[in-house]
């Protein structure tokens, strides 16, 4: 008798348990907020990854899955939607458009704010992250971040200027560097250095106006390539802009933020010419 009740409440556990795994064919129609059907869109058996399909061109679907389980619909441009597998054989799913804007906003020629994609030239931009290390010139921390931008230091001593150009060398003999704007405001970035040093023939390398800003200052750095993107500055930008966006104050909860922050950079020299020291 005991072992009879006992097989009677393992039977009736594993019919519960066959009962939740039970597949089901679950069918419907996806559409949008405005009935318009949607085609293309994924649903996947979050219990089972393994498990998924797609609308066709009418918005219906058909998926194969167990009840207890859980469909995901994913669609670009509209919030995802779950819904729990019970008994039901039809399930007609809604979407609605997502809210979350994906425009990136870039800053152009002069100061003027606009979205990548409406731009007919090119356009990179570099966050003030690049920064962080605190270079003596600013401008040498956009090696390797921007395409078509070489960065050449000018002399090897401390505080030396950094020499920029964009998409190669266009003068034998003329400037090649792009021009500077900072804030809207064109910066005259001419060499403080005699020709002999200039040439590289002598002399010390005294910099450039344009190591003079702070980099903690720097809020991002748009680099404008070619003559369409700089046409606004006329001929000074024939060698293309890069403008600079320092940081400002900024909407918050009314209090007061202080940021401190320090560096410290050592240089050794790591050969010195041999003396004569012995007579």
């Amino acid at each position: 008798m005991k072992l009879t009740f006992i097989v009677l409440i393992q039977l009736l556990i594993f019919s519960t348990y066959a009962q939740d795994l039970q597949n089901v064919v679950i069918t419907g129609k996806v559409i949008d907020q405005y009935n318009e059907p949607l085609a293309g869109v994924t649903i996947i058996d979050i219990t089972n990854p393994g498990n998924g399909t797609v609308s066709d061109i009418d918005g219906n679907y058909r998926i194969s899955t167990n009840i207890g389980h859980t469909l995901e619909f994913t669609y670009i441009g509209f919030e995802n939607q779950s819904i729990n597998i019970d008994k039901s054989a039809t399930i007609n799913v809604r979407l609605i458009e997502s809210t979350t804007t994906l425009n990136e906003v870039i800053i152009t020629s002069l100061n003027i704010p606009r979205e990548r994609k409406a731009l007919g030239y090119a356009v990179q931009d570099v966050s003030s992250e690049a920064f962080q290390t605190r270079p003596t010139n600013p401008m040498s921390a956009l090696s390797g971040k921007i395409a078509g931008l070489q960065v050449i230091s000018g002399g090897s001593n401390l505080g030396g200027s950094s020499r920029i150009t964009l998409r190669g060398i266009n003068s034998i003999t003329g400037n090649n560097q792009p021009l500077y704007v900072i804030d809207g405001v064109p910066l005259d970035n001419s060499e403080l250095n005699s020709s002999s040093t200039i040439n590289g023939s002598a002399g010390k390398d005294m910099g450039s106006t344009i190591q003079d800003i702070n980099p903690d200052d720097i809020e991002s750095v748009n680099v404008l390539k070619g003559p369409s993107a700089a046409a606004l500055y006329g001929s000074r930008a024939a060698n293309g802009v890069i403008l600079i966006t320092t940081k400002n104050g900024k909407t918050g909860d009314g209090g007061i933020n202080i940021e401190v922050n320090t560096g410290l950079e050592l240089e050794n020299v790591v050969r010195l010419p041999e003396r004569q020291k012995l007579y």
